[in-house]
């Protein structure tokens, strides 16, 4: 009994020895101008065709077609339960094509869909099939299935061929499969002996990617900067011992604590000091509140107008202090009595 082998996910994600994510082969390329493209789709749109359906119709034929490849060289059994009889039928269309090749080429797998990193270089990508062809040659397959075969598609290639030698295998040829899908598109074969020209430009958009990523790095980290206010204040002295502060918080007043998460000494005495403000202010806003709070009343002991604190004060100040006069003679009399 065959077993079947499920579809994959396009996206995959590479990592190095020390478990960190590098980029892969397919994202650094991303970043080619590719202007034939515009025409292209703006002949489709014309035609009355939605560009975005009919790209990912071809993509999941051309998934597809290399699943069938695969399982046809490892003896296993694509499954085309996720596909459309359409899809099913251009995508065996195309395993035929290459199974012909196949048996002109005697070609042996040795590798096939296999992941690989250059920790030199820190990328990674997907072989899609490595092995010897009948005369013992050791070579490098990229199958695609598209009209033709393109320039910059040798860049993909020569950073695989690249990720092979790195990894201990050897490549003497690198070549690329055109298979179609349908009978409007040819069988093509373009093979290369030295890629090094084409793994230069591959290493120069390898830079750029990594340049463009630190760039973001950099430009997140000033915004977190300017955020978080990080200024130098060096010649900036705390306000309770006179220290010089450093590099510290934007407005940083006291000097920071040894032990992160607990308050240095100045900074407790700022705080009681704010305190301190913060009672007197709430007494100058107690006292000035009553002071918009006067009203008049009549003073009863000598019936004149004035303003009192309180609606209970009705003595007015004149009254009172000769009333404590009056009190503190009694008092010393009596005193003198005894």
């Amino acid at each position: 009994m065959t077993q079947k082998t499920k579809k994959v996910m396009a996206h995959i994600r590479y990592k190095n020895a020390d478990g960190v994510g590098v980029v892969g082969t397919t994202t650094v390329l991303n970043r080619l101008s590719k202007p034939a493209l515009v025409p292209w789709a703006n002949r489709l749109g014309l035609e009355g065709v939605a560009v975005g359906k009919y790209v990912d119709e071809k993509a999941s034929i051309g998934t597809l077609a290399h699943e069938m490849i695969h399982c046809m060289l490892k003896g296993e059994e694509a499954d085309t339960s996720d596909y459309s009889q359409n899809q099913i039928d251009l995508a065996l269309n195309s395993l035929k094509s290459f199974i012909n090749w196949h048996k002109d080429s005697g070609l042996k797998s040795i590798l096939l869909e296999e992941q690989l990193i250059s920790e030199k270089l820190q990328y990674g990508g997907s072989i899609d099939c490595y092995g010897t062809l009948k005369d013992g040659t050791r070579v490098l397959v990229d199958f695609k299935t598209g009209k033709a075969i393109y320039g910059d598609m040798a860049y993909q290639l020569s950073a695989y061929a690249n990720l092979l030698e790195e990894n201990g295998y050897p490549v003497s040829v690198a070549m690329i499969l055109n298979i179609p899908r349908a009978d409007t598109e040819d069988f093509s074969i373009k093979r290369w002996s030295d890629l090094t020209l084409q793994f230069n430009v591959f290493k120069y958009m390898l830079d750029v990617y990594k340049t463009e990523k630190s760039l973001k790095k950099d430009i997140q980290c000033k915004e977190l900067r300017e955020n978080t206010s990080i200024v130098d204040n060096s010649k900036k002295c705390c306000n309770c011992c006179g220290k010089p502060l450093g590099s510290t918080v934007k407005n940083a007043q006291y000097c920071k604590p040894k032990v992160k998460g607990e308050m240095s000494k100045c900074q407790k005495w700022g705080k009681s000091e704010s305190e301190k403000r913060t009672r007197d202010k709430k007494t100058l806003e107690v006292k000035s509140l009553k002071k918009e709070k006067n009203t008049e009343v009549w003073c009863l002991k000598c019936g004149k107008n004035f303003k009192s604190l309180s609606k209970f004060n009705r003595v007015c100040e004149k009254c009172t202090i000769n009333n404590n006069k009056r009190v503190y003679r009694v008092f010393n009399l009596n005193k003198e009595k005894e």
